[in-house]
């Protein structure tokens, strides 16, 4: 699950506008973005199912070159 937690984190952070990259974003505002997306994957497990939360993220990583697809099989 942190890799899915990383990535929803990310995907915040990166619409949150901040100006450095996340790599150099301190790491209470990482927690921070960590803490909120464990928080959206919650509410979305419970309100729609697991599924929501694995086409979010397969969709996040289509678009991001930061991570790699993610294998169907």
């Amino acid at each position: 699950m942190d890799h899915e937690v990383d990535a929803v984190a990310l995907a915040f952070y990166d619409v949150s506008g901040y100006a450095r990259p996340w790599d150099e974003a301190s790491p209470v505002v990482r927690e921070q973005m960590r803490e909120d997306a464990r928080t959206a994957i919650r509410s979305l497990d419970e309100y729609q199912g697991v599924n929501l939360v694995d086409d979010f993220l397969v969709a996040l990583q289509a678009n991001n070159p930061a991570y790699p697809p993610r294998r169907t099989h």
